[in-house]
């Protein structure tokens, strides 16, 4: 049987995956008789990553309810989101649904629609603006800030890689 090997997810991130050798014993990664291995093929001993620590060097941000949107069904939840993402909420909450629009990498924007004729909202932490219009709220955020929405509070909890962790709970 011939053919050849390719192993995905084996180079460090960044790395370009290794080409097989062009004169390789088909279906093996052992050089063809007569090839020497090269000393860059060599593992490096400080190519290993240090135990415990994330690609790139810093921990991912974990949310307690992963990203299990539908466990904001009752109000409290803290859930890793990208942009278009929607969150269920409860009507009691006065707002009827909200959705990430865009995760930039300090900002994230949120935009939902009140339920009824009332609205009310604040926003404070960093980055923080709201808006309303026709019952409907936008608002943008960066991390450790918290908006309220009627009866809804959101805390961006942080932002990394595409994604914002959200923390929702009664105002």
């Amino acid at each position: 049987m011939s053919g050849t090997l390719i192993m995905t997810g084996c180079a460090p991130r960044g790395a370009a995956a290794p080409q097989p050798a062009p004169n390789a014993k088909a279906g093996t990664s052992q050089p063809a008789e007569g090839d020497a291995l090269q000393e860059s093929d060599a593992p490096d001993e400080g190519d290993a990553p240090e135990e415990g620590a994330a690609e790139g060097g810093s921990p991912s941000a974990t949310a307690s309810d992963g990203d299990n949107l539908k466990a904001c069904a009752d109000g409290r939840c803290e859930v890793r989101a990208g942009a278009g993402a929607k969150l269920p909420v409860p009507r009691k909450m006065g707002v009827a649904s909200i959705r990430v629009r865009s995760v930039e990498p300090d900002t994230v924007t949120i935009v939902g629609r009140y339920i009824g004729n009332s609205s009310s909202g604040t926003c404070d932490g960093s980055m923080c603006e709201s808006s309303s219009s026709n019952g409907e709220f936008k608002v943008s955020m960066g991390p450790d800030s918290t908006a309220t929405q009627n009866g809804l509070s959101i805390t961006v909890v942080t932002v990394e890689d595409g994604h914002a962790v959200l923390r929702l709970a009664p105002a």
